[in-house]
């Protein structure tokens, strides 16, 4: 059995882009794994004891807020770190980025879609149907997944 995790980025005030992301970990590797990033998480809340207070990955690219205190190459570790930590051993990431001026753009006959223009269900309909299809396609690895 898989686990499979999503969040979002991004609102139209204050972004061009609307992000949802998600991980797949295999089950019997989840506690670890969640075990290692909370781990990665102190180690840099305990270089940084005041800000930032979580993670806001927009902002931490960015250098925004409280992530302004914490030097772009430790930054940019730690994004790596996360993302070589989710794909060891197998696990996945799966990304969407939507453009807020395509989706404001979309009119004529698909606008009656049950999802209309709402960007978090069309992005998790659509990440779901990412995870389903890898699944369907992975060899000896087939099983269900909590999304």
């Amino acid at each position: 059995m898989k686990f499979f995790y999503a969040d979002e980025s991004g609102e139209q005030d204050h972004s061009k882009y609307f992000v949802m992301a998600g991980v797949m970990v295999d089950a019997v590797k989840l506690r670890k794994r969640t075990e290692d990033l909370d781990k990665l998480w102190r180690n840099l809340r305990a270089q940084h004891p005041e800000e930032p207070k979580e993670i806001k990955t927009s902002r931490m690219i960015n250098g925004k807020g409280g992530w302004n205190k914490v030097d772009p190459d430790i930054r940019k570790a730690f994004i790596s770190d996360v993302v070589s930590l989710a794909t060891e051993n197998g696990g996945k990431i799966f990304c969407l980025p939507m453009d807020f001026e395509k989706l404001n753009a979309v009119d004529g006959p698909n606008y009656n879609l049950p999802f209309k223009k709402n960007k978090w269900t069309c992005s998790a309909m659509f990440l779901a149907s990412l995870v389903q299809k890898k699944m369907q396609t992975a060899k000896g690895k087939k099983g269900l997944t909590l999304f």
